[in-house]
């Protein structure tokens, strides 16, 4: 180490590594923080510093905590940003026809990514995904809304782009907010559940296949349904400008 340059604190430390697990949707927002225990045997620190670490998160305003006891991530963020944009959707609804557009061009290069990068482990959750999907599909556990968003969310974590990662948690919060009502009334049909989760086999067998330009393809049919699902149940109009197929990435 250069003379005169301390090391950082290890609360310091700590504390970059929790605020990455949260950006990274490892803990998710308005969640409630791992037991202490849990997360200083993780780190391999003492509870002081961890609980150091806690209260820096806590000023910075990422975690609080809630009378009762427990930690917990804030969901005040994702308000400050989605909660006018969801207000301009309310007034224009017009615009969720652009939100999903501007999904599907991103969701092409981040499945293209994905079929180039992913993990052993990123393929064994798409996998994981696509067979709880199916199971919950019977199971009424999950709306189809929220089973195409865990989806698509395992997909663009695959892609090891943080800030696309970070970019679709948003955005997709946004849908939620706004298109998932009638997604799940347009998916009332089994026939076009059914095909959502053809689509949604197409997309990781491109990526366990290592193949980026049909992974592109497969979120681009896969938009391309679910659009034409919520036009034929009259939640949007219908498209006048086909979306380009954007070229995949390289590695």
């Amino acid at each position: 180490m250069a003379a005169g340059k301390q090391a950082p604190r290890i609360s310091d430390t700590i504390m970059a590594k929790i605020e990455a697990m949260i950006l990274e949707g490892e803990i998710p927002v308005a969640s409630r923080l791992p037991p202490e225990r849990v997360l200083a045997e993780r780190f391999g620190i003492s509870r002081p510093s961890l609980r150091e670490a806690i209260q820096k998160l806590i000023a910075k305003g990422l975690l609080f905590s809630r009378q009762g006891g427990g930690t917990y991530v804030t969901a005040s963020l994702s308000d400050t940003y989605i909660g006018p944009l969801a207000d301009l959707l309310a007034i224009c609804p017009e615009l969720v026809d652009d939100t999903l557009e501007f999904r599907n061009l991103l969701e092409q290069q981040a499945a293209a990514l994905a079929a180039l990068r992913a993990s052993d482990e990123d393929k064994a959750e798409l996998v994981k995904c696509l067979d709880a999907a199916n199971h919950l599909k019977h199971e009424y556990e999950q709306t189809p809304a929220e089973m195409d968003i865990s989806f698509h969310l395992a997909v663009v974590k695959a892609s090891g782009n943080k800030v696309l990662f970070n970019t679709f948690r948003w955005m997709y919060q946004l849908l939620k907010r706004t298109a998932a009502s009638n997604l799940n009334a347009a998916l009332t049909n089994e026939d076009a559940r059914n095909e959502m989760d053809s689509q949604h086999r197409h997309i990781v067998d491109a990526i366990l296949a290592g193949d980026a330009t049909a992974a592109a393809k497969a979120v681009s049919s896969h938009y391309h349904h679910i659009r034409r699902c919520l036009e034929e149940h009259g939640d949007l109009p219908p498209a006048n400008i086909p979306t380009p197929l954007v070229d995949p990435v390289s590695k």
